[in-house]
């Protein structure tokens, strides 16, 4: 039974005090069962103060909602219309939804991309006979890959901006030695790298600082 209410319900909730005081809850919100009544209960028998936001169907709205017992038996509540608040959470979710299938695409079409590039490079290297050429060819398929294997990592990163320098480091140089097959049955490489993370431009240069030492050695 609702024994009163202040004027900002009145303005919330768009009801009048006078139609609803002395009333059952069921009667003035059309349910029928009173709302949250197991925790306004529980607070009523207890005395404990309790917070929390719901969606309230029969008005459309979100509340936010503290209740206390201010006489044994008895509850009142304190709440606040959080709706706008609620609906801008959500359109930010969507957005950042929307942002996340964008990137996903981007990801991939750049990685067919650069895929469709190292390809074509490595096609020609298998077809030209000029030594010369050749290594020129395998030191800008290097380069390509690591350009490629950053922006893998890059998705896979939690923030799309960090990536760890130690897995892409180390992945660079095992492309590098093992694309080679006389090479990597000849050289063995012990690879001591601190696992930090980075972002993409300075992984970049690092990869290329890496992959033209360990090509020319």
């Amino acid at each position: 039974i609702i024994l009163d209410v202040n004027p900002l319900f009145e303005k919330l909730l768009g009801l009048k005090r006078d139609t609803v005081i002395g009333k059952k809850a069921t009667v003035v919100y059309g349910q029928e069962r009173a709302p949250f009544l197991d925790i306004y209960a529980r607070t009523a028998q207890t005395g404990e103060l309790y917070t929390f936001e719901e969606y309230f169907a029969p008005m459309s709205k979100h509340f936010h909602i503290t209740v206390f017992s201010p006489a044994p038996g008895q509850f009142a509540t304190v709440f606040q219309d959080i709706t706008e608040r609620k609906k801008a959470a959500l359109k930010v979710l969507q957005e950042l939804e929307e942002k996340k299938i964008l990137i996903r695409e981007i990801h991939h079409r750049v990685k067919n991309n650069l895929q469709v590039i190292l390809s074509f490079i490595r096609l020609r290297i298998a077809k030209l006979n000029i030594p010369a050429v050749q290594q020129e060819l395998c030191e800008l398929e290097n380069r390509i890959h690591a350009m490629a294997h950053a922006q893998e990592l890059l998705y896979e990163s939690p923030d799309f901006i960090h990536l760890g320098l130690k897995q892409y480091l180390t992945d660079i140089i095992d492309h590098l030695l093992y694309s080679n097959g006389d090479v990597a049955e000849r050289i063995h490489l012990s690879v001591d790298i601190q696992d930090i993370h980075t972002d993409i431009d300075t992984a970049l240069v690092l990869g290329h600082v890496i992959t033209e030492l360990l090509f020319n050695a």
